[in-house]
């Protein structure tokens, strides 16, 4: 599981657009954050490259 970062948030918007069904308490994999990430244009953050 991740834990997201404040400005992550936007993220988790897209997410429950796309699967309401989805809570946050369910967390998130990391190959799911780096779809979404990459699928709203976001730039990695200095310790994620």
């Amino acid at each position: 599981m991740v834990f997201l970062k404040h400005t992550d948030h936007h993220i988790i918007e897209v997410i429950l657009k796309e699967h309401p069904q989805w809570g946050h308490g369910d967390g998130i994999c990391r190959e799911c954050l780096d779809y979404y990430k990459k699928s709203v244009g976001h730039t990695p953050y200095i310790d994620e490259t």
